[in-house]
């Protein structure tokens, strides 16, 4: 009990010397915390501290992301709502371009959104990331694969004789050498230019 008002007299002493009251201190303890930024307000804050080629690839999906939750505090956000921001990605992928799943845009968003909600986390903001429970779209399986040893030696043969291997479906039309063209007729030559005139001066 000494120990405990000793040190509380040690406490009161140096705030006094700092201009301090005791209810300077009591008031500072239950000041309720300053309300967490809005999304809007934290990408501005942000943004600028990126690197400018993450700042250019995650700009566009930041920017969709204000546009869907721009005016929502980062501590009522949840993973539903950055959910809802990953799903219009998609979409609007593939209006751009109708064969596109979106799968690659949607992967880009989610990284995107993970890292504007590690810089909060990381100052204090919030208290965990949201977009660390969304897991990235999985990735179409490749469709290549190595050539077999019967369809590498087919491929070494086409190229030695110029033939498509068997298979492949290619078409190859054949283009024969263009024929020389006829030669032009003779002109007739000199001598028979002369017998010619010669014939007709007898004949005058």
């Amino acid at each position: 009990m000494i120990d405990r008002r000793l040190r509380a007299t040690v406490l009161l002493t140096e705030a006094a010397a700092l201009g301090l009251q005791l209810e300077d201190l009591i008031a500072a303890d239950t000041t309720p915390p300053a309300p967490a930024p809005t999304l809007a307000e934290h990408i501005a804050a942000t943004a600028p501290h990126f690197s400018a080629g993450t700042a250019a690839t995650y700009g566009t999906y930041w920017r969709l992301a204000i546009e869907h939750l721009g005016n929502r505090r980062l501590t009522d956000i949840t993973i539903v709502d950055l959910q809802l921001v990953v799903t219009d990605t998609a979409r609007r992928a593939q209006q751009r371009r109708s064969s596109s799943t979106g799968r690659s845009s949607q992967e880009t968003c989610v990284a995107a959104l993970r890292a504007l909600f590690n810089r909060a986390h990381a100052a204090g903001l919030i208290a965990a990331n949201p977009a660390a429970a969304r897991t990235k779209p999985r990735r179409s399986r490749s469709s290549r694969r190595a050539l077999d040893d019967h369809e590498l030696t087919e491929l070494i043969d086409a190229i030695r004789t110029g033939a498509p291997p068997s298979g492949s479906g290619r078409r190859t039309t054949a283009t024969a050498s263009d024929p020389s063209p006829p030669p032009s007729p003779a002109s007739p030559s000199v001598s028979t230019s002369r017998e010619a005139g010669r014939a007709a001066d007898l004949l005058s």
